[in-house]
């Protein structure tokens, strides 16, 4: 959604969803453009060479496999673009709980999630 349009239209969807309550909306751009007054935020970060591993792992690739090494280039091109763009660059939310999950389970990850809504609503 790199066209200033669809991000627009796309925005006042998520809007309306997360306005009915109890959402829980994820995106690159979810806690500094869609909803800036979110009650919760969580910035989940982890290195591009993790994620790649990660998804190399998924999808059964050997690491330092060709493969392997295309799914990195992949994420390190893309959060380069991301950061880098005008209209919604990557970046947490000045008042958003960063969790890098570099050496996290899934499992630590949702508690850790868990906790940090669970304070939120207190």
């Amino acid at each position: 959604a790199s066209l200033p349009g669809v991000r627009d239209a796309l925005r006042s969807v998520q809007r309306g969803v997360a306005a009915r309550g109890g959402a829980l909306l994820a995106g690159r751009d979810i806690g500094t453009v869609v909803l800036p007054d979110a009650d919760c935020k969580v910035f989940l970060d982890a290195s591009a060479e993790e994620r790649a591993r990660r998804r190399a792992q998924q999808r059964g690739f050997a690491l330092d496999s060709s493969e392997h090494r295309q799914i990195l280039d992949g994420l390190i091109a893309r959060d380069a673009e991301d950061r880098s763009r005008t209209v919604a660059p990557l970046r947490a939310a000045d008042d958003a709980v960063v969790i890098r999950t570099d050496s996290m389970t899934i499992d630590e990850v949702v508690r850790q999630v868990v906790s940090v809504a669970r304070a939120a609503i207190r």
